[in-house]
């Protein structure tokens, strides 16, 4: 291991481990304005996906069943759920029929 004379010597910089505890939201912690609805948008994001993966439908069979366009479908299995509100992610996990 290198000693903090000899990381300096060659270049290296040595930090101190810095953190901060979370509030349990990642949300909140990065500051979005709304930290509750964006969490729970990605929980319903993140039961939508498992559905899909667990039922081994392609993206396409899976916007069939659930009446929109497979781009969106797309958008969900990334995560990004700023375009959707929570009734509409609610709605299309059941018609997954995910409980």
């Amino acid at each position: 291991m290198f000693s903090n004379r000899n990381c300096l010597r060659i270049g290296f910089m040595v930090m101190r481990n810095q953190y901060e505890i979370s509030s349990g939201n990642i949300f909140r912690d990065f500051g979005f304005p709304q930290p509750e609805k964006e969490d729970a948008k990605s929980d319903l994001a993140i039961l939508i996906r498992s559905a899909i993966k667990q039922q081994k439908l392609t993206q396409k069979k899976a916007a069939e069943l659930m009446q929109i366009d497979q781009q969106k479908i797309s958008k969900i299995m990334r995560g990004l759920v700023s375009e959707f509100t929570i009734k509409q992610l609610l709605k299309i996990r059941e018609r997954l029929c995910v409980s």
